[in-house]
């Protein structure tokens, strides 16, 4: 296939503005599509009208960013933007089936609009800086195939015969049912004023059990650890805020301490278990109570070694325990730019780093019945490319066995 050409068209309404849409062309380009940017492209004495119109001409698609700035200046016929309107709205009205255009919303954009001559063509949304990513796989797709999702192939009909879920299948429906998760999660964490969150994803192997809401209710609550702070999977009984709800797939809770008094006096807990043993959370940290500056190491190490723990238990209360089971675990931290690597132990200092990464992702595939067994080589697994990202800080062995030891002895250290 012959390498896409894209022209981005947008409004220079400020600096910040500019610099998105420069950062989503380098991706582009980064991916393999010739992306056409007056940025790079027209040079001081190009006839501007001229770059346009060719542009235009020669693109495969068209991205119109559709912020509110060029949305208004399209409807309202000023500027550059005004003639590229008069171009794109000319080809258009020759081929009104045409998807050669791609309304793009912008990071932070709010409106969503866009402008009258694409007429309700549909959109990518990019205004969340969480979902960069996915959108950005969304519009490759698009750029590259054609369709953002391909229709099944069309299977032989057999009377009597019926073909069930396959291991992919169940896949692609573990990933939807956890960014739904987030999606839900991820708006009541920034109600609160949050920036940095822990988040967690567990997902089984092989799913040939089906729990009651009942079942999954008793294995969280007695699959809790009560050492530090509130638990992973925090359920309490007899508050019927940290009470899980049951859903037609599974059991969530949302639970929120609020105080006026700022983010010291507040935190957000977020967790759900699918009838098919998915887990996901997603939780303010520790550290946002005690300095918004930091990520404690320690913390971090006591939290990771409570994640596993807490997984081999779960699994462990459902049945899930024959065959050596395995099960992915996924750790994600977000919003981590400008945090400095601390210690919450006094007598335990350490060299302070700093970090300009904002996020970390970090996915291992473990054996349910061996998490005990290796749990503090699992524990630095888990934690040592979050302290790599703070100026390449290492820790010794012996730091992560007395942590971790100290922990699964009921001490936070």
């Amino acid at each position: 296939m012959a390498t896409p050409i894209v022209f981005i068209s947008y409004s220079h309404s400020d600096t910040e503005h500019i610099s998105w849409v420069v950062l989503l062309a380098t991706k582009l380009r980064e991916n393999g599509i010739d992306v056409i940017l007056d940025q790079w492209d027209l040079h001081p004495g190009d006839d501007i009208a001229l770059f346009m119109e060719s542009s235009l001409k020669k693109s495969d698609r068209v991205l119109v960013i559709c912020s509110s700035s060029y949305v208004e200046k399209s409807n309202g016929s000023i500027g550059g933007v005004a003639y590229e309107k008069m171009i794109l709205n000319a080809q258009i009205v020759n081929d009104v089936r045409t998807r050669k255009y791609i309304p793009i919303i912008p990071l932070g954009e709010k409106k969503k609009e866009t402008p009258v001559f694409l007429g309700a063509r549909l959109y990518i949304d990019f205004s969340e800086p969480k979902s960069f990513n996915e959108k950005f796989e969304i519009l490759m797709n698009e750029l590259c195939l054609g369709y953002p999702k391909k229709k099944p192939v069309l299977g032989e009909f057999r009377k009597g015969e019926v073909k069930t879920m396959s291991d992919k299948d169940f896949m692609l429906e573990s990933e939807s049912w956890f960014r739904k998760q987030y999606e839900r999660s991820y708006k009541g964490f920034l109600e609160l004023g949050f920036q940095t969150y822990m988040e967690i994803k567990f997902s089984v192997e092989k799913r040939n059990n089906h729990y009651d809401q009942r079942k999954l209710f008793e294995a969280v609550d007695e699959s809790q650890i009560h050492t530090f702070g509130w638990p992973i999977g925090i359920l309490i009984k007899s508050n019927e805020q940290f009470r899980p709800k049951p859903l037609s797939n599974g059991i969530f809770l949302e639970g929120i301490e609020d105080s006026d008094r700022g983010l010291h006096n507040k935190s957000y807990d977020y967790w759900a278990l699918n009838c098919n043993g998915d887990f996901y959370l997603l939780k303010s940290i520790f550290e946002d109570m005690r300095d918004s500056t930091a990520i404690f190491f320690n913390t971090r190490i006591v939290r990771t070694t409570e994640t596993l723990l807490f997984c081999e238990k779960l699994y462990s209360k459902l049945g899930l325990t024959g065959g050596n089971p395995k099960v992915d675990i996924e750790i994600n931290y977000s919003g981590l730019k400008g945090r400095i690597l601390k210690s919450s132990n006094s007598t335990r200092r350490i060299e302070e780093k700093i970090t300009y990464e904002n996020e970390i992702r970090i996915k291992e595939t473990v054996s349910i019945n061996e998490i005990s067994l290796h749990i503090i080589d699992l524990t630095k697994k888990f934690t040592q490319p979050l302290f790599n990202i703070f100026d390449f800080y290492k820790f010794n062995d012996s730091i992560y066995e007395q942590i971790v030891t100290d922990f699964i002895n009921g001490k936070v250290t």
